[in-house]
């Protein structure tokens, strides 16, 4: 029920998510530094702009008010960019796509974005060129936004679902499963688990640059 009521308030704001844009809000940066934390296959989140953003972030009910989700990949040049999916009431493109980082971090609204990272790749930093060879190969068999909401269908993602069959596909672990513990699809919670992802970069928290890498090195130890 609580996907088919999503569903409806999607249909509904769409017609008018591009013209209600907040002015007030500026958008989100990523330092230097923040991004030297960066890896290959980490999860990055954000609450955007519009009001179909406001209303997934009030009415998902995580931790964090944020409204989608993608995975980062590293170029051969050394520079990063967000792999996710979008429905075209929003983006130009239907379903998978990529952005640069610049782009993804500049439609967050300020002081929105967080970045974690798998515990499987924080013991072994291989699993991410897995991950991301996973995500590359969604993306190039096009797979459209998954307008109905159905967790079960592969042959369309909407953003968290994209994500579930990613790690599912790439490193056999359910990211909604933990200890027992079964999260929703649609919502962001299970991104928040500690038992599964460590926090990279957490602009809600305001954690300093010194206390993320402290936190990245003293799990890196384990």
């Amino acid at each position: 029920m609580k996907n088919i009521l999503l569903f409806f308030m999607i249909i509904i704001l769409s017609a008018c998510s591009r013209t209600l844009q907040y002015k007030k809000n500026v958008p989100d940066v990523l330092s230097p530094e923040e991004i030297q934390l960066l890896n290959s296959g980490d999860v990055i989140l954000r609450h955007g702009f519009g009001v179909i953003s406001d209303a997934i972030a009030k009415l998902s009910k995580d931790k964090y008010p944020v409204s989608h989700c993608g995975i980062v990949v590293q170029e051969q040049d050394g520079s990063f960019s967000v792999i996710h999916t979008v429905s075209n009431a929003l983006s130009e493109t239907d379903g998978m796509q990529k952005d640069k980082l610049s782009v993804f971090v500049k439609n967050a609204q300020q002081n929105t974005i967080i970045v974690l990272r798998h515990r499987l790749i924080v013991e072994n930093k291989d699993l991410a060129q897995q991950l991301t060879r996973q995500a590359e190969t969604y993306l190039q068999c096009k797979i459209p936004f998954d307008n109905q909401f159905d967790f079960e269908d592969t042959s369309a993602f909407y953003c968290t679902e994209m994500l579930w069959h990613l790690f599912d596909d790439a490193l056999q672990t359910d990211i909604f499963s933990v200890n027992g513990k079964q999260y929703q699809s649609m919502q962001f919670a299970a991104f928040f688990d500690t038992n599964t992802f460590v926090p990279i970069v957490n602009h809600f928290e305001n954690n300093s640059l010194d206390e993320n890498r402290r936190n990245i090195t003293s799990l890196s130890r384990k």
